[in-house]
């Protein structure tokens, strides 16, 4: 939660100063998939700044908290007997990305996305066997492309409506996600 805090103080710290033209800050809410062997969802949602270069063109820099999965199963090891796991990975991602837009009229829009992300796994595991019990952490980022497609529909001259669909390289996480953006 402290990280979340901090985030959105960093985005709010930019983006009050940038009130010129271009400048527009989005959040988003949805649900993220992870893919694989289960395939499990949870909550996703992003905070961002963008700059609209044109009608065409937009750039945008945003955090991006997609949930995690927890993982529960009992594996058995000779010599040692059943072994029960406990745990949890968490996702999240920072990313900056460019969106190619095609306006269909004065307010709605497709568009598609195209950027590099960090991506960030934190995983948390309890193994207890005959009566001992352990506890590891980790933590793994990586740098992968992001893309996606959506649409945005302008409420007014400062208020949007957005819908997404975007895939976090060749992770199995994935999010869709409904929002609003301003613009300055």
């Amino acid at each position: 939660m402290r990280k979340h805090a901090l985030v959105l103080g960093l985005l709010a710290a930019v983006a009050l100063p940038a009130a010129a033209d271009g400048f527009y800050i989005y959040g988003d809410l949805g649900q993220s998939k992870f893919s694989g062997d289960t395939d499990e969802t949870d909550t996703a949602a992003a905070l961002g700044l963008g700059y609209k270069l044109n009608n065409n063109f937009s750039l945008e820099l945003g955090y991006h908290d997609l949930g995690g999965i927890d993982i529960s199963e009992t594996m058995y090891y000779p010599g040692v007997g059943n072994v029960d796991v406990d745990g949890s990975v968490d996702a999240s991602a920072v990313q900056v990305s460019a969106l190619a837009k095609l306006p269909l009229n004065d307010s709605f829009d497709l568009f598609a996305r195209l950027g590099y992300g960090r991506i960030k796994l934190d995983a948390t595991a309890t193994a207890s066997a005959q009566g001992v019990t352990g506890t590891e952490s980790d933590s793994a980022s990586e740098n992968k492309p992001v893309y996606g497609v959506g649409a945005g529909y302008k409420l007014n001259e400062k208020v949007g409506l957005r819908a997404e669909y975007i895939k976090f390289g060749d992770t199995d996480i994935s999010s869709f996600t409904l929002g609003v953006s301003y613009a300055f």
